[in-house]
């Protein structure tokens, strides 16, 4: 017999739009940078990391999983209806919660990724992508205590990809913007580019040597950082 759904998740819509609508201009723009690029080395790699992160972002929002919460089992469905897996509730021992700030000019947004941990595996529910998190947060808490240990983990870890993610793409870029050459343009343009390359790869040194507290931030700040540099070297290659 089957079991009574007691709380069934409740996607967040806006945010499913914005990250596939995103994504797609995403890939709109890397396309074009790429089948404009007249082999140009620096427009070609600007077109194949936008084209990459669209393509993530698209794929992102179609693997949303629609949540059911029973009176036994957590039922994790696609969003074409498709049950992926089910886990007993007793399976899970404990969870942690990372509070992550974006913070913009008019506001500051807080959102929660909510981890439950098993003996050999672990889910993650995120307060973007579901309007009752709270909701479900409460019901598959109760019993279980809070890992701080693994928050702290998570915090350096994952600070420790991105510096890395950061200083790999901002030493490509030098390395193809030195490779352009520099012949047709103004000195001031020079200053501009490179100084904000430096900074870009500044930023990804001080993630790799030192961070404690919650990356959501800085991976805000370099997504907005990325966006701003892939505008400056535009500008940089058709003056």
């Amino acid at each position: 017999m089957k079991e009574k759904v007691k709380i069934e998740s409740e996607i967040n819509y806006s945010s499913f739009s914005i990250i596939f609508i995103g994504g797609i201009v995403v890939l709109c723009l890397g396309i074009f940078f790429f089948v404009n690029s007249t082999e140009n080395s620096i427009a070609i790699y600007t077109g194949i990391v936008l084209s990459i992160i669209g393509i993530y972002f698209i794929y992102r929002a179609l693997i949303l999983d629609v949540l059911e919460i029973t009176e036994r089992n957590l039922i994790v469905k696609s969003l074409f209806g498709n049950t992926k897996k089910e886990i007993n509730l007793n399976e899970f021992i404990s969870y942690n919660e990372i509070e992550k700030h974006y913070n913009t000019k008019y506001s500051n947004v807080v959102n929660f990724d909510l981890t439950l941990f098993t003996k050999t595996s672990k889910y993650i529910i995120s307060s973007t992508n579901y309007k009752n998190y709270s909701k479900l947060k409460k019901h598959l808490t109760k019993k279980l205590s809070r890992n701080k240990v693994s928050e702290k983990k998570w915090n350096r870890k994952n600070g420790l990809k991105i510096g890395i993610g950061a200083l790999i793409s901002g030493l490509i870029f030098i390395i193809l913007v030195f490779k352009n050459g520099f012949d047709d343009y103004e000195t001031l343009d020079y200053f501009i580019v490179f100084g904000f390359l430096i900074i870009y790869v500044a930023i990804g040194i001080y993630l790799i040597m030192k961070n404690k507290k919650p990356v959501a931030n800085t991976v805000y700040n370099l997504l907005l950082a990325f966006c701003l540099l892939t505008k400056i070297l535009a500008d940089f290659l058709c003056p």
